[in-house]
């Protein structure tokens, strides 16, 4: 993650970083549990907390404040297909 991404994301760890953009890619909790090795039960806490430190109470909220960043990360699509890294 660049380091500007890093200051946009307001004291999440980089694990409950990556469970919130999967969560605002609409994944549940049981999809995001199984792509991160992680129990449903274990997704469930790191949104608590997520939502604890960003002082909102819902996915729906959740995606109203985080969205602008996860949209401008690295590694999302551009409209012409490619992702922000460089093939090498």
């Amino acid at each position: 993650m660049t380091p500007c991404l890093r200051t946009l994301e307001p004291g999440l760890t980089s694990r409950e970083f990556e469970i919130a953009v999967d969560a605002l890619d609409g994944r549940s909790s049981r999809q995001i549990a199984e792509a991160r090795f992680l129990s449903a039960r274990t997704v469930d806490n790191h949104l608590h907390g997520i939502y604890h430190k960003l002082d909102i109470a819902s996915r729906d909220e959740l995606r109203g404040f985080l969205q602008p960043v996860a949209v401008s990360r690295p590694d999302n699509p551009d409209e012409s297909g490619q992702t922000g890294r460089r093939s090498e």
